[in-house]
């Protein structure tokens, strides 16, 4: 449950790495924490209000170099709040290189040593976390003993809030331990169907024999492991995406969109990510939570980078 009402905009947190994609030589915003809290913004602002409806922002390090100014004058550019981008005096701003194959689906080189290594918990941000409606994050920013620490401490001071863990696993930035810890502190999972596949194999789920492409069965094992999780929803990229909630399963297929020349899937599972929290905390019956998450995403996938702008249509349910 979480502590906003009607009469309460939710704050909702993105916590973890904020960083540029570098796509072909171009420098693009992103981050899989910035970029759930740029979309959860729009969305928020759907009628291209004030912060009346609500506020999303990302918790992140950036270093005190000119990427760094960037990022953070991007972000604000966007009409989200940088408050929380913490700006570190020795380490780097964070980038990836990212490489597309011929559809478009992206692989990472992540470097490492970055600011976004090393977010502290201040007095500010342990005030915002008690404030927050909902948290977002996944296991990139655990690779690194100081972000792990501070995301934890984070999570103990909201206990009112929709705990989202969106895993985002990328080898070889994560271990059993983190990923069994990070299912365990969240009360909404969110991944995709490859990553359900390897919780269920890291954690040595009782899976039925030749189940291991069963995602109803693999939901359920996951659910039994973690019965403090209320919704479980998986993406499916094409195919579309299944959300489970106290053991009844939805399923919807996302819409066709019009591709641009050089679209990538970048930011696409940031965007639904956001759509889906938005939806939980609006109380939105499970299908219309995927359909709105799925016309979302498929917008994004079918644009170049991880933060397009999202048409007014797509702002609504």
């Amino acid at each position: 449950m979480t502590n906003s009402s009607p009469r309460t905009p939710p704050l909702i947190l993105g916590f973890g790495e904020a960083l540029f994609d570098v796509v072909d030589g171009v420098a693009i915003l992103g981050g899989a924490p910035c970029n759930f809290a740029v979309h959860a913004q729009q969305l928020l602002a759907a009628d291209g209000g004030d912060s009346s409806a609500g506020r999303a922002m990302p918790v992140s390090r950036v270093g005190n170099d000119a990427l760094g100014q960037r990022l953070r004058g991007e972000v604000a550019e966007r009409g989200v709040a940088v408050d929380q981008l913490q700006v570190d005096s020795a380490l780097p701003t964070g980038t990836v290189e990212v490489e597309l194959n011929s559809e478009g689906h992206p692989a990472y080189d992540i470097r490492q040593g970055v600011a976004w290594d090393n977010i502290e918990l201040t007095p500010a941000l342990a005030e915002l976390g008690s404030r927050a409606a909902a948290i977002c994050y996944g296991t990139l920013v655990q690779r690194t003993a100081a972000s792990r620490t501070a995301l934890r401490q984070l999570l103990e001071v909201t206990p009112q809030a929709l705990r989202v863990c969106d895993l985002n696993l990328r080898a070889p930035h994560y271990t059993p331990e983190t990923i069994e810890t990070s299912v365990r502190l969240a009360t909404v999972l969110k991944l995709n169907g490859d990553e359900l596949v390897i919780v269920a194999e890291v954690l040595g789920l009782n899976v039925a024999s030749g189940a291991s492409s069963d995602l109803p069965a693999l939901i359920e094992a996951v659910a039994a492991r973690f019965p403090h999780l209320t919704t479980i929803a998986v993406t499916e990229g094409a195919a579309g995406a299944r959300l489970w909630q106290q053991g009844r399963h939805e399923t919807a297929a996302p819409p066709r969109c019009a591709v641009v020349a050089g679209a990538d899937s970048i930011g696409a599972g940031d965007s639904w990510c956001a759509a889906l929290v938005i939806g939980l905390l609006r109380g939105l019956p499970p299908l219309a939570i995927l359909n709105w998450a799925n016309r979302v995403a498929s917008f994004v996938a079918s644009q170049r980078g991880a933060t397009p702008v999202l048409p007014r249509e797509l702002r609504t349910p």
